[in-house]
C-alpha cells in the first residue's frame, strides 16, 4: 500500500514539475550539458560520457555528470573527494522503470539550461525519454558504449530507435549505412567515434598476456522465459570452457609464458538468470568495471563479436574472433540475427575462427611473430575508424556549434 501511495505521489510530482519546467525553460540561456553512462548495472564501467565530462570540466565547459551510487566509479570519486558537479542517483533507473522519475527529480533544475543530454546507455523512464527527445531546447544524444558493426538487434528491436534519441555518435561510413537501414537520418548521425578511444595507449608488460571477453546473449536475460536451457548447458558456455581447457592451448601458454586474462560482460553478471563461472587454473579474472585498464596492456584480444574489439583494433592489437556457439539454434531470434549479421562482416575483420583448433593455431601464429598485427590487417583495422585523433575535442566542438 505504501508503494502505491508513493507511486501516485511521484506521478503527481512529475506532472507538476514537468509543467513548471516547460514554462521556465524558454527564459534560461542554454549553455550546459548533462551526461550519464549506465544507471542500472553496478558492474558496468562508466567511462564513455564520463571522459567527455572530464574534458568539459578541464576546459571550463558547464557540465554535470549523473551516476548511480551503486557503481564503483561513484565510490571511487567519493573516496577521492572528486564529486564536483556530480549528481547521484540513489535508485537504479530500471527499478520500477515505468514510474521511476528520479532522474528528472535530480536534474530538472540543471536541465533548464541544458543544451544537450548525452548518454552511452539511456534506459530512462519512457516519459523522461519522451520529454528529452521532443524538447525543442534539448538535443538528446546517444554516444553508445560500443560501435555497431557486428550486432544489430539493438537497432532492430528499437533500443536505439531514432524516435528515442535525436542524434547518435558513430565511427564510420559502414556504421552509418547500418543505422540508416533502421530508420536513422544520415544528418542525425555524428561520424566521429567514441571519445574514450582518446585514452587508449599501448603499455608494454613484463609478461605477454592475452585478454579475453565474450559478449553476452540476449537469450540469457532474466526476461526470456522461453529460453529454458541451463546456462552451463548452453553451447556458449560449453564452447568457451572447451577452448579454455584445450590441452593444446594450455601447453602453448605454459611453454611460452603467456598469461590469459578474462572478464565477463556486465550484462552477463547483472541481467542473466544464472551466474556463469569460467574460472580455471590457467586464467586470471579481472572485474569488468575495470576493463579499460587492461586494453593497452594486452598483447592480444579474443572475443566472439563483442564491440570491445574496436578498442583493440584502435591500437593495432591482434584480435581473434572465436565464435563458440554459431550453430546454436536454441538461441532466440535476436541472437541468431546478430550472429548471421556478424558473419556477413567477416571480410572486414581478420582471424575469424569457428573451431578451437583454428583459434589455437591463430594464437600460436601471433606468439611466434611477437604479437605483431600484419600490415594488411592494420589497414583493415584503420578502415573501421573515420578519425583516430582528438576525438573528444572534435565531439565537443560539434556540440558547441549546435
Amino acid at each position: 500500500m505504501k508503494n502505491k501511495i508513493q507511486e501516485y505521489l511521484n506521478k503527481k510530482k512529475f506532472k507538476f514539475l514537468r509543467k513548471f519546467f516547460l514554462k521556465l525553460q524558454p527564459f534560461l540561456k542554454k549553455d550546459s550539458y548533462i551526461l550519464f553512462d549506465n544507471l542500472y548495472e553496478a558492474n558496468a564501467e562508466c567511462i564513455d560520457t564520463y571522459c567527455i565530462f572530464q574534458y568539459m570540466q578541464k576546459h571550463g565547459i558547464k557540465s554535470y555528470y549523473v551516476i548511480w551510487k551503486e557503481n564503483p566509479l561513484y565510490k571511487k570519486l567519493k573516496k577521492e573527494n572528486q564529486l564536483k558537479n556530480i549528481l547521484v542517483m540513489k535508485r537504479s533507473c530500471k527499478e520500477d522503470m515505468k514510474n521511476n522519475f528520479d532522474f528528472f527529480f535530480l536534474t530538472w533544475r540543471k536541465l533548464l539550461s541544458a543544451k544537450a543530454v548525452i548518454t552511452s546507455f539511456g534506459d530512462l523512464c519512457p516519459k523522461i525519454t519522451e520529454l528529452l527527445y521532443k524538447n525543442k531546447y534539448i538535443t538528446y544524444i546517444h554516444t553508445d558504449h560500443g560501435s555497431i558493426l557486428l550486432k544489430t538487434f539493438i537497432l532492430s528491436t528499437g533500443y536505439f530507435s531514432p524516435n528515442k534519441f535525436n542524434k547518435f555518435l558513430i565511427c564510420s561510413d559502414t556504421e552509418s549505412k547500418i543505422f540508416q537501414r533502421f530508420g536513422w537520418d544520415k544528418n542525425n548521425l555524428i561520424k566521429i567515434g567514441l571519445p574514450r578511444w582518446d585514452l587508449l595507449k599501448k603499455e608494454t608488460q613484463p609478461q605477454k598476456n592475452i585478454f579475453m571477453m565474450f559478449t553476452w546473449r540476449n537469450s540469457f536475460g532474466k526476461w526470456n522465459k522461453n529460453f529454458t536451457t541451463p546456462l552451463t548447458k548452453t553451447e556458449y558456455y560449453k564452447g568457451i570452457m572447451a577452448f579454455i581447457r584445450s590441452p593444446k592451448l594450455q601447453r602453448l601458454l605454459k611453454e611460452n609464458n603467456v598469461k590469459l586474462i578474462y572478464t565477463l560482460h556486465h550484462s552477463l553478471i547483472n541481467q542473466c538468470r544464472e551466474k556463469l563461472d569460467f574460472s580455471a587454473s590457467c586464467l586470471e579474472y579481472v572485474p569488468c568495471e575495470n576493463i579499460s585498464q587492461y586494453i593497452g596492456k594486452a598483447d592480444m584480444f579474443i572475443t566472439d563479436y563483442s564491440s570491445l574489439f574496436f578498442d583493440f583494433a584502435f591500437l593495432h592489437t591482434p584480435i581473434i574472433f572465436y565464435r563458440p556457439d554459431f550453430d546454436d539454434k536454441t538461441l532466440n531470434g535476436n541472437d541468431r540475427g546478430d550472429m548471421e549479421h556478424a558473419k556477413t562482416m567477416d571480410n572486414k575483420l581478420f582471424n575469424v575462427c569457428y573451431t578451437i583448433d583454428d583459434t589455437v593455431a591463430a594464437i600460436e601464429k601471433y606468439i611466434k611473430n611477437g604479437f605483431s598485427l600484419e600490415a594488411k590487417n592494420c589497414q583493415k583495422a584503420d578502415a573501421l575508424f573515420s578519425t583516430k585523433k582528438n576525438i573528444t575535442e572534435k565531439f565537443v566542438a560539434y556540440l558547441e556549434k549546435m
